[in-house]
């Protein structure tokens, strides 16, 4: 009778749980989560990352080098000395095709000791900081495709994911994916993350000292990269992409929210120390974005040679909701304060 009753319970719950239909977006939490039973192992597929499967190779602690699926079996932590012994990269993917699954643990980077001294750009001496060329899982400088990264938490490194070709005629990230991870970067010259062409970014958390999620990609085109869901909190600009959908997105930073170049950004939610939105030669749509610099003239979305609609603005006093430039169109857009809309920029049922 007992396990009739919990039965029956647990069934009523999801079905109410369907019938409201309500998508529940959580905070992202400080504290990763526990790792799951080893799935990929448990169904004979796929290769456990570990010093005899994946040796590391020059800086990396661990290197993939051959195409196919490998996964983590538990947490990996980097552990700095005073003299930084530990490895620059945990994961360096040296093959195109391939798909890494975290499996819920977590990449962590931590020093033992705070020793006196002065600072540097690599070694960061004196300071809590990470060395600025750490980071987490990393492509070769000639980038790579076909990469698929996913359910996993990254903590302590200045960069949590870099694949961006740093030679010239390296290969992009054509029809790669990063989805479900929760970084935490660290260091304020640095990213959470810093992708190039044909990446997908799709319901990531981001904590970063510097700029949340990098992007940049050659070519115009608006789906040459993809920004969708994710949540980013930034010290310095929130998300800095150009030839992108940018879409669904919550961005909290104490400088630019989002810039943006030659990209569609479409109902995202801003709020920002400096600039809510600063784009060119886009489309803006369906937004909201405040500012609450009471100091520089930072407008909650500023955009040149743009077309903004069904957005709302706000921003202190002293500065503008809006500031449009160039050969833009807004209409169905509200704005809460004076907003600064230069002569021949068309607008329609705007409330400014």
């Amino acid at each position: 009778m007992r396990l009739q009753i919990a039965i029956t319970l647990f069934v009523g719950m999801l079905s109410g749980a369907a019938l409201l239909g309500v998508r529940s977006v959580a905070q992202p939490s400080l504290d990763p989560p526990a790792g799951p039973v080893e799935r990929s192992q448990r169904f004979g597929l796929g290769t456990v990352i570990n010093a005899t499967n994946t040796p590391g190779v020059g800086d990396a602690l661990f290197t993939i080098t051959e195409p196919g699926l490998y996964y983590l079996a538990d947490n990996i932590t980097i552990t700095d000395f005073t003299t930084f012994e530990g490895k620059l990269f945990a994961i360096e993917i040296a093959s195109d095709d391939v798909t890494l699954d975290l499996n819920g643990f977590t990449i962590a980077r931590q020093r033992l000791t705070n020793p006196l001294g002065s600072d540097s750009e690599d070694t960061q001496r004196g300071s809590n900081l990470p060395p600025e060329q750490s980071i987490a899982i990393t492509t070769l400088d000639n980038g790579a495709s076909g990469l698929h990264i996913s359910n996993g938490n990254i903590r302590g490194f200045a960069t949590g994911v870099r694949s961006t070709p740093v030679v010239f005629g390296g290969q992009t990230g054509t029809d790669s994916v990063l989805e479900r991870m929760d970084i935490e970067s660290s260091h304020p010259n640095r990213d959470g993350m810093n992708l190039g062409t044909g990446w997908t970014v799709r319901d990531c958390h981001v904590r970063s000292a510097g700029t949340g999620i990098r992007a940049t990609a050659s070519g115009f085109g608006a789906n040459n990269i993809r920004v969708i869901d994710c949540t980013v909190i930034s010290v310095g600009t929130g998300i800095n992409s150009d030839n992108a959908l940018i879409q669904g997105c919550v961005v909290t930073s104490q400088q630019s929210g989002i810039i943006a170049s030659d990209a569609v950004i479409r109902s995202c939610v801003v709020v920002a120390g400096e600039t809510g939105i600063f784009a060119n030669r886009s489309v803006i749509e369906s937004c909201r974005a405040r500012t609450s610099s009471d100091f520089a003239p930072r407008a909650a979305i500023e955009a040149d040679d743009c077309v903004i609609a069904n957005c709302f603005a706000s921003a202190p006093s002293s500065n503008p909701a809006f500031d449009i430039s160039g050969l833009s169109v807004i209409s169905n857009s509200t704005g809460n304060l004076n907003s600064n809309v230069e002569f021949g920029v068309e607008v329609l049922n705007c409330r400014l």
